[in-house]
């Protein structure tokens, strides 16, 4: 199941198996095109101008993701980190927290989410062929249903 990019969290681990996408574009809609490149890299464009999956090694590589465990230890792993977490003075973390994120906005990171979400926010409300029918498919199944429908028209172009 694809999963968006945790930019927002301290660790992000997943296990071997794990696929990662922005499959959105499939579906009409191109809200991850404005900030993933600030946050994984310019060489992600390619990828996401056509949704496709990525695997858990990929995903390491391209900084989406900062560590891969064993299926068997994630849960365990997910429980020590948390706990350890929990642990940390929350003044110093929130702080350091806040300069990254300043830090961003004075890097000009604000203005490039406000120019792309000039962009890319006039097409959501839009009706396509395609989000109508994934949509149809998501409400009289589920997700996973629509991702397969959508994958299938473009499975054989899919490298």
């Amino acid at each position: 199941m694809p999963i968006s990019n945790p930019s927002g969290v301290h660790e992000s681990g997943t296990d071997e198996g794990a696929k990662f996408g922005e499959p959105e574009i499939r579906f009409s809609e191109a809200g991850p095109a404005m900030v993933m490149p600030w946050i994984m890299g310019f060489s992600v464009r390619g990828w996401l101008d056509f949704g496709d999956l990525m695997d858990a090694e990929t995903a390491l590589e391209l900084g989406m993701i900062n560590k891969i465990v064993p299926a068997a230890e994630l849960a365990d792993y997910t429980l020590k980190y948390a706990c350890r977490l929990s642990l940390v003075d929350p003044d110093p973390l929130v702080a350091g927290k806040q300069a990254i994120t300043r830090g961003a906005d004075t890097g000009g990171f604000h203005h490039v989410m406000m120019v792309g979400l000039d962009a890319v926010a006039p097409p959501y409300p839009a009706t396509t062929e395609s989000s109508t029918k994934s949509v149809e498919i998501a409400r009289n199944q589920d997700l996973r249903a629509a991702l397969a429908w959508r994958n299938g028209q473009v499975a054989e172009y899919i490298r």
